[in-house]
């Protein structure tokens, strides 16, 4: 195993969609969901239920470290990043109609895919589902003499 190169780093975060948020709750216990991620004016961004669990511990705390990892199918080579970064939900109604469209390009949905969902919260009366963070701190590892693919 090797530590990955800002590059590596930097490419499996631009090319995966998927990732773990770990955030501390009230408790001081850990907290992790799975979500599908995107890219926004220098943010990782997701979309994720503004009355959930994993709200409530960013409003307590906001530390959290998304964690992208990828593997070959028999997980015999694999790259791993962590990033770290203080993370915070931001309502602007602009931002989260834009977020809403990222995420259906990100996935390769159809155009209109979460318009219901984009309605919904362009009303300012509901919390923002619109989290991001700007890395802090990124570390990576890699069991791969070259990078992966």
């Amino acid at each position: 195993m090797r530590k990955m190169k800002q590059k590596e780093m930097r490419n499996l975060i631009n090319k995966h969609a998927w990732a773990t948020l770990c955030t501390v709750d009230p408790e001081g216990k850990p907290y992790a969901i799975e979500f599908t991620y995107f890219l926004m004016d220098g943010y990782i961004c997701g979309l994720i239920n503004p009355r959930g669990a994993t709200a409530r511990n960013i409003r307590h705390g906001p530390n959290v470290c998304l964690k992208m990892c990828r593997a070959d199918e028999l997980c015999k080579e694999f790259q791993a990043v962590s990033c770290f970064g203080t993370g915070e939900f931001v309502d602007d109604r602009e931002a989260i109609g834009r977020a809403w469209d990222l995420l259906e390009r990100k996935l390769n949905l159809p155009e209109g895919a979460y318009h219901g969902h984009k309605g919904k919260f362009m009303d300012k009366r509901k919390k923002s589902p619109l989290f991001r963070m700007k890395p802090e701190k990124i570390t990576g590892v890699t069991s791969t003499r070259e990078p992966l693919n």
